[in-house]
């Protein structure tokens, strides 16, 4: 009877145990299912948020698609309006050009009986060429009074011809001073005919301005020494004709 007893004890041991067990077990699953329900509505929402990132994605694409397109009718656009600039300025200043040319040409005309023997004998229609002989003792930038006179003789006529500029032009007088290829010493003043001429078109600028109502801003002094020559015969009356001072009236 004694042994029965410890056998049922047991078995009411065993299945107080058990019971135990599946409490915990039960416990255990609920928790995993709260688990697993929390973690299905974190999904839920993860999904919605990225459907939600998806759809800012395709709209970003397509405002990316739609400003690109219009970037690119800019772009034409721009190009297009950027090359008809281009033609205008071009034919504006194809148009200067020959408007300059024909004032050149008129200012030559009006000088040539006032200024009879102060050029070469070489006329060229669209500047006035002066000999340096005339304006320069030899190797020197300083005006001579022959060359002031000369200088001032020009300066009524040539106002006349920049009234005639249409206003929209923006002009300026050029003096270009040139030279024959005979080197200098380098031991003066000068270094070589470079600096010579540059001098000499810098002592005309200076002289017109100082002298008449021609004003800084539309003059321009330049120097181009033995590289420029009219011609390259080496006679004394070939070498005279190279040295010069030009003056030329030209839009910027």
């Amino acid at each position: 009877m004694r042994e029965i007893e410890k056998q049922v004890e047991a078995h009411l041991t065993k299945m107080q145990k058990a019971q135990q067990e599946n409490e915990t077990a039960q416990t255990r699953l609920r928790v995993a299912e709260r688990q697993a329900a929390e973690k299905a509505e974190a999904l839920k929402v993860v999904t919605r948020d990225v459907a939600v990132a998806e759809g800012k994605l395709d709209t970003t694409k397509k405002s990316i698609e739609a400003a690109e397109n219009t970037l690119e009718i800019v772009q034409a656009k721009f190009q297009e309006t950027e090359t008809e600039l281009k033609k205008m300025h071009r034919a504006r200043s194809e148009k200067n050009a020959v408007s300059m040319a024909a004032l050149n040409a008129s200012l030559n005309e009006k000088l040539r009986d006032q200024l009879s023997g102060a050029a070469p004998d070489h006329p060229i229609f669209d500047r006035l060429v002066f000999s340096s002989a005339e304006l320069f003792a030899q190797g020197s930038a300083t005006l001579q009074q022959s060359g002031k006179d000369i200088l001032l003789k020009v300066v009524p006529v040539l106002q006349d011809v920049i009234a005639e500029l249409p206003e929209d032009v923006d002009w300026v007088l050029r003096v270009d001073g040139h030279t024959d290829n005979q080197p200098i010493s380098g031991a003066g003043k000068y270094k070589d005919n470079w600096e010579l001429s540059q001098a000499r078109a810098l002592s005309v600028v200076r002289f017109l301005v100082n002298s008449t109502d021609l004003q800084p801003q539309n003059m321009s002094a330049n120097g181009y020494g033995e590289y420029q020559p009219l011609t390259t015969g080496e006679s004394p009356a070939s070498l005279a004709k190279n040295r010069r001072i030009e003056l030329t009236l030209a839009a910027r």
